[in-house]
């Protein structure tokens, strides 16, 4: 489960994990606030990937500056 515990909307939100299988929603143009979205997260015996990572924008027409978080599985 991915949430948004701040008091603002993300933009561009994008998740990503290398060689692990995501099933959700890797894209959202926007995560509100207090939003959470699921996400079924799936490794292989031959997975190396040790954390997804997280990026976004607080900006909706992205023209600030990318931000990313790293989130270990």
């Amino acid at each position: 489960m991915l949430t948004n515990a701040g008091t603002d909307s993300a933009y561009g939100v994008r998740v990503s994990a290398g060689d692990v299988h995501i099933r959700g929603n890797v894209g959202l143009d926007e995560f509100p606030s207090d939003h959470a979205e699921p996400y079924i997260i799936l490794r292989t015996f031959g997975s190396y990937t040790d954390r997804i990572e997280v990026t976004w924008h607080y900006r909706a027409d992205l023209s600030d500056e990318q931000q990313r978080r790293e989130l270990i599985l």
